[in-house]
């Protein structure tokens, strides 16, 4: 093979193909002695700058995604702290995201771009050691975060005190109620079954408490099934926020005389608290029987005879005809 070259006076000269073999050769061997150089303690001592791989894998739209200011305003912050909720904080996080509309992006790049931004301190530090190019979805996002935040024996910790829920002395009602939430948001992930949540929290209330559970539904509280009880519970709770009980437990042993003032009589603290009960356990029977008035209301509109909700049974032609018919039969059996 000819190779041309031009010469200093401007002219063309042929040369040969092993020339240009040669100046690949000489490349190589001076590269191959720069790598076999003996390397210095200055140069072993001296900070050489290294990447690590991300370990998230942008999809492929990542690129058209615009970063704005207002919206990473927004975010909240999370770094990994005892008293923070890793569960709010994606509820909330994936709330800011979902109000931020791009149609160059899907919303598993809208979610997964901006979140390494969102942490901090030693979440950001989870994050920075996991394995490169681990990371795909915002599902599996998630998944690797919760799993970092609630090993074993933390979500063990949380399944205990929840089996073990007790009403505190002096805490009402709701406030009970309001604790007991607390645990099975703080970790939604229990695994209970809805009738256990109920047996758990009603065997932890005080005996007056319990009392008052059964006072309200008349006995009735373990004849409802799961979903029932839980709204039954929070029925009682939005009724009992009304109810002030703080110096009733602090003296339960202590009575109060009789006193009037102004022609106003003044009962004395468990009194007051036993009309309270009364009266929302007539509300409950209220809310009963009015289910229980609807119901029959239903059942007179259909006919029995003709089996229509065009008229009633007392209101059908044939029920004249019908009535005698059933005299005849009637009439026959005793002669028979």
């Amino acid at each position: 093979m000819r190779i041309w070259s031009c010469t200093l006076s401007g002219r063309l000269s042929r040369k040969s193909s092993s020339f240009s073999e040669n100046m690949a050769e000489e490349d190589n061997q001076s590269l191959h002695n720069e790598n076999n150089r003996v390397r210095t303690l200055r140069d072993h001592m001296n900070p050489t700058r290294t990447s690590v791989p991300s370990c998230i894998v942008f999809p492929h739209d990542a690129s058209h995604f615009n970063f704005k200011l207002d919206i990473f305003q927004l975010l909240l912050i999370f770094h990994s702290l005892e008293l923070e909720n890793p569960y709010l904080y994606l509820r909330e996080f994936e709330e800011v995201r979902n109000t931020y509309i791009d149609l160059n992006c899907s919303m598993n790049t809208i979610r997964l771009k901006p979140f390494p931004l969102s942490l901090k301190d030693k979440a950001k530090t989870w994050l920075q050691n996991l394995r490169s190019g681990s990371i795909r979805a915002w599902d599996e996002m998630q998944q690797q975060f919760l799993n970092m935040l609630f090993p074993s024996h933390k979500t063990n910790s949380f399944k205990r005190q929840i089996t073990t829920f007790t009403q505190k002395p002096g805490e009402t009602f709701y406030q009970c109620w309001d604790r007991y939430r607390d645990f099975l948001n703080t970790c939604p992930h229990h695994g209970f079954e809805t009738w256990r949540l109920v047996s758990h929290f009603y065997e932890g209330l005080t005996p007056k408490d319990r009392q008052m559970m059964e006072l309200m539904c008349n006995g009735t509280f373990e004849d409802k099934d799961p979903d029932e009880a839980m709204e039954y519970l929070d029925f009682l709770v939005e009724n009992a926020q009304n109810w002030d009980t703080t110096g009733t437990c602090e003296a339960s042993g202590k009575t109060q005389p009789h006193t009037s003032s102004g022609g106003m009589y003044n009962l004395r603290e468990d009194h007051d608290l036993l009309a309270k009960f009364t009266s929302l356990a007539r509300k409950v029977e209220a809310l009963e029987l009015k289910r229980s008035d609807q119901l029959k209301s239903v059942q007179e509109i259909v006919c029995q005879i003709y089996e229509t909700h065009e008229h009633s049974t007392n209101d059908c032609p044939t029920l004249p005809s019908f009535k005698e018919c059933i005299h005849e039969q009637a009439n026959a059996l005793n002669n028979f």
